[in-house]
């Protein structure tokens, strides 16, 4: 068990991605954001990108997102390549840019016949576990863009791994690209 994190706010206030071990096999993972943060598709990554040490089945995809069709490496900008995604369908999921924010959540299984743990989800070259296309629309410039995190902690919860998001957003606002 494991807390994937970045700077520390109120974590209810936070966004985040909860890994749920689904019995040997199988990971569920869910990105939850807060409200005024949606899922875009600006062309600049995927809904949600991550690495893990062994090959994964993705199955049980939240409707209006999909997995991610092309070849890895999956480019991320600053944050690097990460081998698996999922992406927001456009437009019936999100329009494209920053238009038709999707607020999720989006929730996935991760699975491998020989047996998926929370520890094989690992860091890309980079250092980060997770990054995600998404805008910010509690603002008047409405950034978009990609955002990540990179530090895992231990946490008290029993069998799960959360992300809180600020990274998310502190990374977003930091690089991310105003909507035009």
């Amino acid at each position: 068990m494991r807390r994937l994190l970045q700077p520390r706010l109120r974590q209810r206030r936070n966004p985040a991605i909860t890994l749920h071990p689904g019995g040997r096999r199988t990971v569920q993972v869910t990105e939850t954001l807060v409200s005024g943060v949606g899922f875009v598709a600006t062309g600049a990554g995927d809904s949600i990108v991550f690495d893990t040490d062994k090959a994964v089945t993705l199955s049980n995809i939240t409707s209006r997102f999909s997995q991610d069709g092309s070849s890895p490496p999956i480019h991320v900008g600053f944050f690097g390549d990460f081998n698996r995604g999922i992406v927001c369908n456009v437009p019936s999921g999100c329009g494209n840019g920053g238009s038709n924010p999707n607020p999720g959540p989006l929730v996935f299984d991760a699975a491998n016949a020989g047996g998926l743990l929370l520890t094989d989800f690992v860091t890309n070259s980079g250092g980060y576990y997770f990054a995600s296309d998404i805008i910010n629309t509690n603002t008047k410039s409405r950034p978009t863009g990609n955002v990540g995190a990179n530090r895992s902690t231990a946490t008290p919860e029993p069998v799960s791994m959360a992300l809180p998001g600020s990274a998310l957003l502190g990374f977003g606002l930091a690089r991310g690209r105003q909507k035009g």
